[in-house]
């Protein structure tokens, strides 16, 4: 019976949800549905870098590129509806990517912000930034999503509804907290991204581990022959 507690116990606290159990590593030879998409520019889809990323060879990267239109330079941009679901349920509070920007760029930092929407279009920008300067160097970049740390860029819903039902997760250049990107300085400059993932709070991984450690010391003890016996 306690073996059967134990295992219950494990699959409950160990399997993730949809959206925690998403990382884009870009390791399957595609970008794993990386977008910049209707609804952030219409920008270039980004493109698969071979060997491109922090580890070298054998390290694949996303390589994403502004556009230039009617003498416009679009947001930097990238958004994945794979990345959605309840955030809320799962926990998920930080966002954790690698980047680079090659010593080409004319843009003095790419400035990516964390931009969480849903289907009412209400959109949330993270108060941290990854700050990437244009030096070739792959830096790892962890931003909260907790609430105190979100600006609620358009609407008016509560954080806590538009988190419990979140469709398209992105990271974005802008200069502040509104609700649109900023151009970069040139629509050759580039950006390199890779091990994009979501973290849930800290505790609950720890939490999740006493327990079954608990569990295990129990399911011991029971099984452990009695002095005497």
């Amino acid at each position: 019976m306690w073996r059967r507690m134990l295992l219950s116990a494990a699959i409950a606290l160990t399997a993730p949800t949809f959206a925690s159990a998403q990382i884009a590593d870009f390791q399957d030879g595609t970008t794993q549905n990386w977008t910049q998409g209707a609804g952030f520019g219409g920008a270039p889809t980004p493109v698969l870098a071979t060997d491109a990323g922090p580890d070298g060879v054998g390290d694949d990267a996303l390589l994403v590129t502004p556009s230039e239109a009617t003498s416009r330079i679009f947001p930097q941009t990238v958004a994945n509806q794979a990345f959605l679901g309840d955030f809320v349920a799962d926990g998920i509070v930080e966002v954790q990517f690698d980047a680079m920007a090659p010593q080409t760029n004319s843009t003095a930092n790419i400035e990516l912000h964390a931009i969480v929407m849903n289907t009412a279009n209400n959109r949330w920008v993270s108060g941290q930034a990854g700050l990437v300067p244009p030096d070739g160097v792959w830096r790892t970049f962890t931003l909260s999503l907790a609430e105190v740390d979100m600006s609620q860029a358009l609407g008016n819903n509560a954080y806590a509804l538009d988190f419990a039902n979140v469709d398209r997760f992105g990271l974005r250049h802008q200069v502040g907290l509104g609700s649109s990107g900023t151009a970069l300085a040139s629509p050759s400059d580039e950006l390199f991204l890779d091990n994009i993932q979501l973290l849930p709070e800290p505790g609950a991984t720890a939490a999740a581990l006493a327990v079954l450690a608990a569990l295990g010391a129990a399911t011991r003890r029971r099984a452990s022959p009695r002095r005497g016996a």
